[in-house]
């Protein structure tokens, strides 16, 4: 998910935003209608304008839609509508500053649209000709800071992509850093133009996803100022999400979809948020017009999987025919390439054996931050239905470690989470993995124990494959870094 936050933020507050003083009054329009996706009759007229801004607010209007959207179908031909605005930037890029800034946008635009699509190789490469222009751009007007947000979000972009990628970048010559990236982010941050609120969101949204730190007072104060801006509006959504203040994420989506509601993945969101306090019926709507507007193949198996999900936690007694409907379309609606919709696949294959327990109603709760709610259930639940080393005992013990690490009850957390592991570790499930993740954090930030971290963060590595083995041994190899740096 932390991929797509940063593409929503970088292309949602792509150009207009950054020169938005330069704009005609109708273009500050055009602009506000395009971001809330907004089809009115000043948009249309764009295409019969000729003049560059105009094609430069189509090619912002064509990538927006294939962010938001993920319309294959359309992939080509808006990608070639982009593709053709930058020949044309590029031919009149040494005319002013403003239009080589547009240029060197124009092709991170068209660099992160092409990561959106999976097409890994093309993004690679537009990643390093919109770099290398940035840095031109850099060396004609050293004082102008137009140029830093840009770079210091794909410096953190680049450097956060997973080790197992970090060779092809190196290979081309296009290595982030996020020291450095971060910096660039600060002096972008300074003042109050429309740049530093971009470099601020980046800031907010990089401190919650890839550095674990807490961006709820930044966002608030960014709500404060701008409560009507769509992306900060998203921001704090998904910073509150994050940070498990489900309740509060909640409003800020419902505000987001009245004031933009062509946004396919705010609906995805909302849904996400009434199924975590297990309002099911809400929960529904909202994943069903998520799979009707958004065109994409990502995250389908996982909205039909909570679909059913939230169906089967208000009727159990669900028919042979329903789990078998549910299951088919689990199967067939979309791909696996995120790790949501492998695991919903893994689970689809056998609804027919379906249970929810109260295992799935704690681990729901727990994503929302109910805490409280959660650790009744579980401590209400009958354990000896489960064989000792069985998944559901794993994930008994792991749930609970959990909400003991994060209302601050560090010692209970340690001892549920060693016999998650323990009893996991063998297992094909992310419990144990995560468990020893988090084991490696206790011992490493509360007690001191470099060595016993660094067994728990190998330990991580060492476990069988399973949902999200991608992320938690990136997340372990990290870890491990880290602490290699600190002898």
């Amino acid at each position: 998910m932390r991929l797509l936050v940063l593409l929503f933020l970088i292309c949602l507050s792509a150009w207009p935003i950054s020169v938005a003083n330069a704009l005609s009054e109708q273009d500050k329009r055009v602009y506000a209608d395009i971001m809330a996706l907004r089809q009115t009759p000043i948009v249309w007229q764009l295409k019969q304008r000729k003049d560059a801004d105009a094609g430069f607010l189509l090619a912002f209007k064509d990538a927006l839609y294939l962010i938001f959207t993920e319309d294959y179908s359309q992939y080509e031909v808006h990608l070639a509508r982009i593709e053709q605005q930058i020949d044309l930037q590029n031919m009149r890029k040494n005319t002013s500053e403003k239009a080589f800034f547009c240029y060197t946008e124009l092709l991170t635009l068209s660099a992160l649209v092409k990561l959106r699509f999976e097409n890994k190789l093309a993004a690679i490469w537009a990643l390093r000709k919109a770099f290398q222009e940035l840095e031109v751009f850099r060396q004609k007007y050293p004082k102008s800071h137009l140029p830093l947000k840009n770079l210091g979000a794909l410096n953190i972009l680049t450097a956060s992509t997973p080790a197992r990628y970090q060779w092809a970048l190196k290979l081309i010559g296009l290595q982030g850093n996020n020291k450095k990236g971060l910096a660039m982010l600060d002096s972008a941050a300074l003042g109050a133009d429309p740049r530093a609120l971009q470099a601020a969101l980046y800031k907010a949204l990089i401190k919650t996803y890839m550095t674990k730190n807490n961006a709820a007072n930044e966002v608030e104060k960014l709500m404060k100022a701008y409560p009507e801006h769509i992306p900060v509006l998203f921001a704090a959504g998904v910073v509150a999400l994050k940070n498990k203040q489900t309740d509060k994420a909640q409003q800020l989506f419902l505000k987001l979809i009245l004031n933009a509601d062509r946004i396919p993945y705010a609906h995805y969101l909302l849904a996400e948020t009434y199924l975590y306090g297990l309002e099911t019926q809400k929960a529904k709507v909202h994943y069903t017009l998520f799979l009707k507007m958004y065109k994409g193949k990502n995250y389908r198996k996982d909205a039909h999987f909570k679909f059913f999900l939230a169906l089967y936690l208000e009727n159990p007694v669900l028919s042979l025919s329903e789990r078998n409907s549910h299951a088919q379309l689990i199967n067939s609606s979309g791909l696996q390439a995120t790790e949501q919709d492998q695991y919903a696949a893994k689970v689809g294959v056998n609804l027919v054996n379906f249970s929810a327990n109260s295992l799935i109603k704690a681990r729901l709760l727990y994503d929302g931050g109910y805490y409280s709610r959660a650790l009744i259930l579980l401590n209400s639940t009958e354990t000896t239905q489960w064989a000792a080393s069985s998944p559901q005992m794993v994930e008994f013990y792991y749930r609970k470690g959990l909400i003991f690490l994060n209302t601050g009850q560090t010692e209970e957390a340690r001892s549920e989470l060693e016999r998650a592991y323990l009893l996991g570790k063998e297992l094909p499930h992310f419990y144990a993995a995560n468990a020893a993740l988090q084991l490696g954090v206790i011992c490493q930030n509360h007690y001191k124990d470099r060595e016993k971290a660094i067994f728990y963060w190998q330990a991580v590595l060492n476990t069988p494959e399973h949902e999200y083995k991608n992320t938690l041994d990136d997340k372990a190899t990290q870890y491990l870094k880290q602490i290699a740096k600190q002898k």
